[in-house]
């Protein structure tokens, strides 16, 4: 999982990894922090896996804390 801002080709504020389980549960809690950044910006969370297309994860809650 990474998180971008701007946009999906944005740069990479984090990343996360996240096991492909190919089960629609368990779900799985991850955090990660991000650099500190002024403005507002438009924040992307973008899910790959080099091998793996399509079907990735079923995302519950993604959350940000200040």
């Amino acid at each position: 999982m990474e998180v971008r801002i701007g946009s999906a080709d944005g740069a990479v504020l984090a990343q996360v990894p996240v096991e492909v389980n190919g089960q629609w549960e368990p779900f799985y809690e991850r955090s990660v922090g991000l650099p500190p950044t002024s403005g507002w910006h438009d924040v992307v969370v973008r899910f790959t896996h080099p091998q793996q297309a399509g079907g990735l994860l079923d995302i519950d809650t993604v959350s940000f804390d200040r």
